[in-house]
């Protein structure tokens, strides 16, 4: 699933007109927009919103990947792009990662094409008010958990530090904490 997000980022980051393409562990709301900054801007953040277990194939578990895309504009992104109005500018970019998403290449850690997919203006009076608009993209793709994504996290079950007791760099006491 985050190879797949991984992958959004890139291919919607590409897109002609997209400053800033992330990430997010969360829903991009209008205190995250502020904190991102008008000077990334034009902006899309994806998220995945839940995955349910889908199908328990022999190899590997399918989830059903919920996605969501947020585009968020400015003013002076209008006027770049030549366009009436920062919705435009939050519009026609949500257009083009809906297009990305239906007519672009195949994303090579899904297991599925995109489906479900919707479009949404998400501005509101007080988002309007900061000098933003925002458009978001949602839909469903499944992607694979198979059991090699669990090795990874094993690893943070145990914690190694090395402690510097005396100040001069080097450390003296070393701990090793396993959490199994």
């Amino acid at each position: 699933m985050i190879d797949l997000r991984d992958e959004y980022v890139t291919r919607f980051g590409a897109i002609e007109g997209i400053k800033t393409a992330e990430a997010r562990d969360q829903m991009l709301d209008l205190a995250e927009i502020e904190r991102l900054g008008a000077k990334r801007s034009p902006l899309v953040a994806v998220t995945c919103v839940s995955a349910p277990v889908n199908e328990d194939r022999d190899t590997e578990l399918v989830l059903e990947c919920r996605w969501v895309a947020v585009v968020a504009a400015i003013a002076g992104d209008a006027r770049r792009e030549s366009q009436e109005s920062r919705g435009d500018v939050a519009h026609l970019l949500a257009q083009r990662v809906i297009r990305e998403l239906l007519r672009g290449d195949p994303f090579e850690a899904a297991l599925s094409r995109a489906d479900e997919v919707e479009l949404a203006n998400l501005s509101t009076t007080a988002v309007a008010r900061k000098g933003y608009s925002l458009w978001g993209i949602a839909w469903r793709q499944d992607a694979g958990l198979d059991d090699t994504t669990t090795g990874t996290l094993e690893d943070l079950l145990r914690i190694h530090t090395n402690f510097d007791t005396t100040g001069d760099g080097t450390p003296e006491t070393s701990d090793q904490v396993s959490y199994a």
